[in-house]
């Protein structure tokens, strides 16, 4: 049986574009420059990802319902 894929397009939006190979090189040395090397990571020996800037700011983006005027906790005991 042969596989079929299917063509999503470009999945990049408007007005954008993909770096050559020496674009994404000299775009990595500088992220490796500043950050040291990317090291993801599922686990927590892996963590941090990248070596943090002194100094910097985390913003915790995971979402709190209970903070919503007119949610409030119902939503997490799931009413």
């Amino acid at each position: 049986m042969t596989p079929c894929t299917v063509d999503h397009g470009d999945l990049l939006p408007p007005g954008w574009t993909y770096f050559d190979r020496e674009q994404d090189d000299e775009a990595w040395s500088r992220f490796r420059a500043a950050f040291g090397a990317l090291r993801p990571g599922l686990h927590a020996d892996a963590w941090p990802a990248i070596t943090e800037p002194t100094p910097s700011v985390t913003f915790d983006l995971r979402f709190d319902a209970t903070t919503v005027p007119g949610v409030g906790a119902e939503v997490c005991r799931g009413r």
